[in-house]
């Protein structure tokens, strides 16, 4: 099957669960850009992520400000997976499946997991990637309110001010289930408005 390309925000996305992850962020308020720039790989591949969310960042390996975010409605095939291995630049979250509906969350996410995160950490000894690591999930620092996509959705490793000192699981925080209700509820069939 093709998915339905779809226009939301002035921008026209090419499914609509990639659609669907730009309400997730607006619900955040979490600046995002679509398909701002492509990359030739060093095995000579293209690459081009679906958003740039430049005001997320981790305090996690590696430290970065900004991270890239790809929406794959199934697993990354072979192809897609060898492309996302070999990218070399900034801070990489693969969202695998369907949005979660938002009435399903638990303190470190989705029940159900559809996020997995893969690094590529220029500090390593061998220069290359630390791997597939799951589960990474949407969490909110309680303190200021900061966003963040962070493993188990520990909003401590939110690149921010707050330093609470403990794991701090908000998966299950209130602003991520409404942004996901808002993100699983929007019909895009009478123009841009969901």
């Amino acid at each position: 099957m093709r998915p339905i390309e779809t226009y939301y925000a002035g921008c026209r996305f090419r499914s609509r669960l990639e659609a669907r992850w730009a309400v997730f962020f607006d619900a955040l308020g979490i600046t995002w850009e679509y398909e701002p720039q492509g990359f030739v790989l060093s095995n000579g591949l293209c690459y081009l992520p679906d958003f740039w969310l430049p005001g997320i960042g981790s305090t996690d390996p590696p430290a970065s400000i900004g991270t890239w975010f790809e929406v794959k409605g199934v697993e990354a095939s072979g192809a897609d997976k060898e492309k996302i291995e070999m990218f070399e630049s900034a801070r990489l979250i693969v969202a695998t499946g369907q949005l979660p509906d938002g009435n399903a969350l638990g303190a470190t996410g989705p029940d159900i997991q559809n996020l997995e995160a893969f690094f590529f950490d220029s500090r390593g000894d061998d220069g290359f990637q630390h791997g597939w690591d799951a589960p990474f999930a949407w969490c909110v620092c309680a303190k200021c309110g900061a966003v963040g996509v962070e493993f188990e959705a520990r909003s401590e490793r939110i690149m921010h001010d707050c330093n609470f000192g403990h794991k701090c699981y908000t998966g299950d925080h209130p602003r991520i289930a409404a942004a996901y209700l808002a993100a699983t509820g929007a019909r895009f069939e009478h123009g841009e408005r969901p």
